[in-house]
C-alpha cells in the first residue's frame, strides 16, 4: 500500500507540474513546486545562454550589454547594474524586463533587492534564509519603451546579526542576476535591421569569419573600425553572421573618440565626480585614474596640487590625509586640531610614472572613540576643483607609445594575416590593432608603407628572425590584459606563445 501510495502521488505531481508548464502565467509556480521537492536550482554560468524565445513574428528579445559577464550582488548593502539598447529601426509597442535571480541567504538575515529602471523604482523582492530561484516581471511604461536605452539598477539592501559593528564581508547574502534576464519587446515591424539586431545583442555584431587571406584582412579592418565606433565584435561563421562590409555600412560610425589634451583631463574636469561633498565615518578615499596613450599630448605632470575642505571636528581631534601614486607614498599630513583646510603642492619629478596611473587621497580622523562598535561621528570632506595635475617638460615613453607614434607616421598601412589565425583569435587581434592604430587603417598598396602581421599562437617567427631584428616590433597581451610591445631581438622562443602583431618600423618612410 505504501508503494501505491508514492505512485499516485508521484503521478500527482507530475500532473499539476504539466498543468502549470502550460501556462507562461504561471511559470513562476512550477519553479517553486520543482524547489518544494526537488530543492534549489541554482546556476553560476560563465558563458551566455540566449533567453527563452518570445513567440510571434514582432517580438524579440534584447540582451544587456556584455551578457558574458555574471552579475553578482555580495554583502549588504551591494550595487550593480546593466544597460540593455532598445531597437530603433523598429519602435517596441510594449515590452517588459525579465529577471530570473539566484539567491543564497544564511538564516538571520533580512533583506530586500530592489531594482530601478533609470531612477524609477520598480520592483523589490524580499530575501529569505536559504538557496532560491526567483524570477521577476517587470512592465515598460511608455517611457520605457520611448528611450534609446534602459539602466537597470540593483541594490541589495538589509541587516544581518552575523555582521558585528556592521562589518559587511560580503558573506550574508549573495544574488546573482542569471544570463537568461532580458527585455521582451513587441515592435510595429516583422523584420530588423542589422543596426537593431546588434543593439539587441547587447551592441554587440557578429562578422563572418573566413579563411580566406584577403576576406580575413576585410573582416579584421571592419571590425577595428566598428570596435572603435563602439560595437563588440565577435567574429563567426554561423547564420546569424554578417558580411563585415554590410556591417560597416549599416552600422553608424562615430568615429574614434576625441581624445583630452592631457591624460588626467577628464578625471580632474570641473564636471568629475571626484568632487563633491562626502559624508562618513572613519575614513574616506578619492581616487584620480589616467592613461598617459589615451591624450593628444602624452607629457607627464610635474605636480600634483590639492586642495580639500575638512569638516571640523568635536574635542581636541585632528585631520590625518595621505597621497599615493600607484601604491607608493608621496606625501603624508598630519594636520593640527581646529584646521579644516588643506592645500599641498606636491612634486612629481621623482615618481615612478607607469602607462595607467591612479593618484589616492585618504582622510581619516585622528580620534580614537570609546567603546566597541562605535565608529565615531560623520565627518564632512569635500575635494575641491582646485585639484589638479600640472603638467611638467617630460613626455611619456614606452615601447607601446614609439610603434603606435611611428605607424602614425606612415603614409599608410597594410594587414598581413597568418592562415591558422581562427575566429576567437581573430578577436583578440581586433583589441591589439586598437591600441596600436588608433584610427582605422589603411590598405593602399603605398612604397615604404609598413605591415601589420597578424600572427595565431604558435606561429614561427623564422622569417624574420634571419634578418635583423633590432627594428622589428611584437605587440601582445600580458596576463593581465595589458598591451605590451618589445623587440624581436629580445625575444628567445622561435614560435609566438600568444595571438601577436608584428611590425618591421624599418618599413616606414623617413
Amino acid at each position: 500500500m505504501r508503494l501505491i501510495g508514492m505512485g499516485l502521488a508521484a503521478f500527482l505531481l507530475a500532473g499539476i507540474a504539466l498543468f502549470l508548464s502550460r501556462s507562461e502565467s504561471l511559470q513562476l509556480g512550477t519553479r517553486t513546486l520543482v524547489e518544494v521537492f526537488q530543492g534549489p536550482q541554482l546556476r553560476f554560468e560563465t558563458s551566455h545562454h540566449s533567453p527563452q524565445s518570445a513567440t510571434g513574428r514582432s517580438h524579440v528579445i534584447a540582451q544587456r550589454i556584455n551578457p558574458d559577464e555574471p552579475i553578482i550582488l555580495s554583502g549588504l548593502p551591494a550595487y550593480q547594474g546593466a544597460t540593455f539598447f532598445l531597437p530603433t529601426d523598429s519602435r517596441p509597442t510594449s515590452g517588459h524586463l525579465q529577471l530570473d535571480v539566484t539567491v543564497q541567504v544564511l538564516a538571520g538575515v533580512e533583506g530586500v533587492l530592489r531594482v530601478s529602471i533609470g531612477n524609477s523604482r520598480r520592483a523589490d523582492l524580499l530575501l529569505r534564509p536559504g538557496e532560491a530561484g526567483r524570477s521577476l516581471r517587470i512592465d515598460l511604461t511608455t517611457e520605457d519603451l520611448t528611450r534609446e536605452r534602459l539602466v537597470v539598477s540593483f541594490s541589495l539592501q538589509g541587516e544581518s546579526p552575523l555582521t558585528p559593528c556592521g562589518k559587511d564581508e560580503g558573506l550574508e547574502a549573495v544574488v546573482e542576476i542569471e544570463t537568461t534576464s532580458a527585455l521582451f519587446l513587441a515592435l510595429d515591424k516583422p523584420t530588423l535591421s542589422v543596426r537593431d539586431r546588434a543593439n539587441m545583442a547587447g551592441r554587440r555584431v557578429a562578422l563572418l569569419w573566413s579563411n580566406d587571406p584577403q576576406q580575413s584582412v576585410v573582416a579584421l579592418l571592419a571590425a577595428h573600425e566598428l570596435s572603435v565606433s563602439g560595437w563588440e565584435v565577435q567574429f563567426g561563421g554561423g547564420a546569424d553572421a554578417i558580411n563585415p562590409e554590410t556591417a560597416v555600412m549599416a552600422l553608424p560610425s562615430n568615429g574614434p573618440t576625441k581624445q583630452p589634451e592631457f591624460a588626467w583631463s577628464d578625471a580632474l574636469a570641473p564636471t568629475s565626480s571626484v568632487f563633491g561633498l562626502r559624508r562618513f565615518q572613519g575614513m574616506h578615499s578619492w581616487r584620480i585614474r589616467y592613461d598617459l596613450m589615451e591624450a593628444q599630448n602624452p607629457i607627464l605632470p610635474a605636480e600634483f596640487s590639492l586642495d580639500i575642505v575638512l569638516g571640523a571636528m568635536l574635542f581636541e581631534s585632528g585631520w590625518q590625509v595621505t597621497v599615493t601614486l600607484n601604491g607608493r607614498l608621496i606625501d603624508q599630513v598630519l594636520l593640527n586640531a581646529g584646521a579644516t583646510r588643506l592645500t599641498r603642492s606636491i612634486d612629481l619629478s621623482d615618481s615612478r610614472p607607469a602607462r595607467k596611473n591612479v593618484i589616492e587621497i585618504v582622510a581619516w580622523s585622528s580620534s580614537e572613540p570609546a567603546g566597541n562598535c562605535n565608529e565615531g561621528p560623520v565627518l564632512l570632506a569635500e575635494l575641491t576643483s582646485q585639484t589638479a595635475l600640472i603638467a611638467g617638460s617630460t613626455s611619456f615613453s614606452a615601447p607601446l607609445m614609439t610603434v603606435r607614434n611611428t605607424l602614425a607616421q606612415a603614409d599608410g598601412r597594410q594587414i598581413a594575416v597568418d592562415n591558422a589565425l581562427t575566429a576567437p583569435e581573430a578577436e583578440v587581434a581586433v583589441a591589439l590593432l586598437s591600441n596600436v592604430l588608433p584610427d582605422r587603417p589603411q590598405t593602399e598598396d603605398l612604397a615604404n608603407v609598413p605591415t601589420v602581421h597578424v600572427l595565431p599562437r604558435g606561429a614561427s617567427l623564422s622569417r624574420w628572425q634571419v634578418a635583423s631584428m633590432d627594428s622589428v616590433w611584437m605587440i601582445s597581451f600580458d596576463e593581465n590584459g595589458n598591451a605590451l610591445a618589445h623587440i624581436l631581438s629580445d625575444y628567445r622562443g622561435s614560435e609566438t606563445t600568444a595571438v601577436t602583431l608584428l611590425v618591421d618600423l624599418s618599413e616606414v618612410a623617413t
